[in-house]
């Protein structure tokens, strides 16, 4: 029978669990002891005991979900995964305990985040993984309510958005400054990336067996992402992508002047032939073209943003950019994109009559019947 006695000037709690394990907690006071065997009761009755000392804190669970979570994700999902609980969770997070994390802890780490600058789209990726890992927690006992469900995620401003984008874009004059100003061996990767709209790990895995120079086009199918091979995730990944006579001409000379250039090596190699990292192009190849072009600094991903943009407003259909740039579904062009369309009304009603009519307009006038 569950009860509070007082032994050595604490008072003591004694109770057994559903297992008939016996149990003891100390407090200082009666009142104390009380409120807690009360609680217990509760829990018990519910199901949601946990005995003391035996919670798992944030950390644990990170690890543990980490290892039954990785090696069923791709390997660049999984580098966004990392990101999101290294950089943002567990700082705030780490050395709690997981029953103690309440819906108030969770969103004050939404809140705090949002006052650091952190992106509203960033902190809700932050909280669907918080979502994911403590359905893990709940599975094995270690919490019985998800208090990251309960969190409203932020609104994602749209204008932020389109700024991000726009930001990003290089003008052609920037382009051009960015490359003629980066190290020689990295000027076709980077020249490749803005005439393609590859991916960074598309270019970093990029086979010479996937080029046809005879045809001028060039097939993604696998990338080199976070130290890994991996095949492109969807179908739409899995494109090809026509190639300007240029840069034909520059990856004809290049294959020339490289001692690999059988189907299997790698178009752009490391001097063993192997791929080059993500850290290694942008810190001895992008950055520096930025840094020496005078240009603000940018993710290498802008480059994709400056092919994307540039075939816009070439008057490019937003359907035939969403296939080159890989896109599982236009409307992921069109939230990122739409806002580089034309929005003038001028001249549209008489390009009807032009079309429709022909130059000269109807020869019929309205009779008033």
């Amino acid at each position: 029978m569950a009860c509070v006695t007082k032994r050595r000037g604490k008072w003591v709690l004694d109770y057994r669990d559903r297992k008939g394990k016996r149990h003891w907690e100390s407090f200082r006071t009666r009142k104390e002891a009380d409120a807690a065997l009360a609680e217990r009761l509760e829990q018990l009755k519910r199901g949601t005991y946990t005995a003391p000392g035996k919670e798992k804190r944030f950390e644990e669970l990170a690890e543990a979900w980490e290892k039954v979570t990785k090696p069923h994700v791709k390997e660049n999902t999984w580098a966004d995964y990392d990101g999101q609980v290294r950089i943002h969770l567990r700082p705030f997070f780490d050395g709690f305990k997981l029953p103690e994390i309440t819906v108030e802890d969770v969103e004050r780490f939404a809140s705090k985040s949002a006052e650091k600058g952190i992106g509203a789209r960033t902190v809700n990726k932050c909280l669907t993984r918080l979502v994911q890992m403590f359905k893990y927690a709940g599975r094995h006992g270690w919490i019985h309510s998800n208090p990251a469900q309960y969190v409203k995620k932020l609104k994602e401003s749209d204008a932020d958005a389109r700024d991000e984008v726009d930001d990003a874009i290089l003008t052609p004059d920037e382009f051009q400054k960015a490359l003629e100003k980066a190290p020689p061996n990295w000027q076709l990767v980077i020249k490749m990336a803005a005439l393609t709209g590859m991916r960074q790990g598309e270019l970093l895995g990029l086979k010479w067996k996937y080029v046809d120079l005879q045809k001028a086009e060039v097939h993604a199918r696998e990338q080199f992402t976070a130290g890994r091979w991996s095949t492109l995730k969807t179908k739409a990944g899995r494109r090809t992508v026509p190639l300007p006579t240029e840069l034909v001409n520059d990856l004809r000379k290049h294959k020339l002047a490289s001692p690999r250039k059988a189907a299997e090596d790698l178009v752009f190699a490391t001097s063993k032939g192997k791929p080059h990292s993500h850290s290694n192009l942008n810190s001895r190849g992008w950055k520096p073209a930025l840094r020496r072009a005078g240009l603000t600094d940018r993710k290498f991903h802008s480059l994709r943003h400056t092919y994307a943009s540039t075939l816009i407003r070439n008057n490019v259909s937003m359907k035939v950019v969403s296939t080159l740039c890989g896109h599982s579904s236009i409307s992921i062009t069109m939230d990122v994109y739409s806002h580089l369309l034309p929005d003038s009304t001028e001249g549209i009603a008489d390009a009807l009559v032009g079309t429709l009519l022909g130059a000269g307009g109807s020869k019929t006038v309205a009779s008033g019947q």
